[in-house]
């Protein structure tokens, strides 16, 4: 339990609320546990969303499989994230996106009759998952717009650099192949993107998925 606290404790759902009031809020309002192995099918698009799912352990991915067959990754979520979260209300309340296990997952899921019981006796958890639908969809918008832009892969490196950068440093949060796929690019052209940052000085490369940032104006600016 403590575990499940502790993530809990830094979602955006449970922000500014104490370890003992998620405690007293599992145990009234209830919750199941679903585990999963590496390759799982955790939910297919389509399926209804009945509850809010947060993902206690593990990392999962969300993909798109087109009518011709061809698979488009959406993105990676991972420990403390929410399934879905936009599509809990509304009139299509389906999941949009296969979403599939990349590890050993754990998700804790509160059922939706309970979950609207929580937001109607507690405002701060409301105010919080309003905010974070409201972030998701300016997010997305602005996904949207970057995409109609049709920025070059230096463009969209920079994006990804600049929103993810962690001091003087940043982490690939995927492989280069899935962030290819991300930025719907060929693997060898944004190989050759970061491999030619490194060579002009922009960015030092520290292991795979690794880069300290030499130029921070480079992408400040």
């Amino acid at each position: 339990m403590k575990e499940i606290i502790a993530v809990l404790k830094n979602t955006f759902l449970f922000e500014n609320i104490k370890n003992e009031e998620i405690r007293e809020i599992l145990d009234q309002y209830g919750y199941f546990l679903e585990e999963y192995k590496s390759t799982d099918i955790i939910k297919f698009r389509g399926d209804e969303i009945d509850g809010v799912y947060i993902i206690i352990q593990g990392t999962v991915k969300t993909e798109m499989l087109k009518s011709s067959g061809e698979v488009t990754p959406v993105e990676i979520l991972n420990k403390g994230d929410i399934l879905a979260s936009a599509f809990i209300f509304g009139n299509k309340k389906f999941f949009p996106v296969d979403i599939i296990a990349k590890n050993n997952v754990i998700i804790l899921k509160i059922d939706k009759k309970p979950l609207v019981k929580l937001f109607q006796n507690n405002l701060t958890i409301l105010n919080n998952f309003l905010n974070s639908i409201s972030n998701k969809a300016q997010f997305l918008s602005k996904k949207v717009w970057d995409n109609f832009n049709n920025k070059t892969i230096e463009e969209k490196l920079n994006s990804y650099i600049k929103e993810n950068m962690k001091g003087s440093f940043i982490t690939l949060k995927v492989s280069i192949k899935e962030l290819a796929e991300q930025f719907q690019v060929t693997r060898p052209s944004l190989s050759r993107a970061l491999g030619n940052y490194v060579k002009d000085g922009i960015l030092e490369k520290i292991d795979r998925y690794k880069y300290k940032i030499l130029n921070e104006d480079y992408f400040i600016s």
